[in-house]
């Protein structure tokens, strides 16, 4: 018996290719939106934590503030060091 080139084997007889790409479009869709809506989430509770430090700092001197010591009597949160030297690098 010789096989016809021209005719190809389907994977399941009872599920159309069009429904298959159709679910997979859907799912990776889903994948995507829920992916955003983490993303929504780490954002939202970081600024909701460091709002405390943020209040007793400014966002001037955390952004041009030269000294990192949280733990300290007291306390400085400037992080130019860290952001000027993540862009070295970046």
């Amino acid at each position: 018996m010789k096989l016809n080139p021209r005719v190809m084997p389907r994977s399941h007889p009872f599920v159309s290719s069009k429904v298959k790409d159709r679910f997979v479009e859907k799912s990776l869709l889903g994948i995507a939106l829920l992916t955003v809506v983490f993303l929504g989430l780490i954002i939202f509770f970081l600024i909701r934590q460091s709002l405390p430090a943020l209040e007793e700092v400014g966002i001037k001197e955390f952004i041009t503030g030269r000294r990192w010591m949280p733990s300290s009597r007291n306390p400085g949160y400037g992080a130019y060091s860290m952001i000027y030297a993540s862009l070295l690098v970046s």
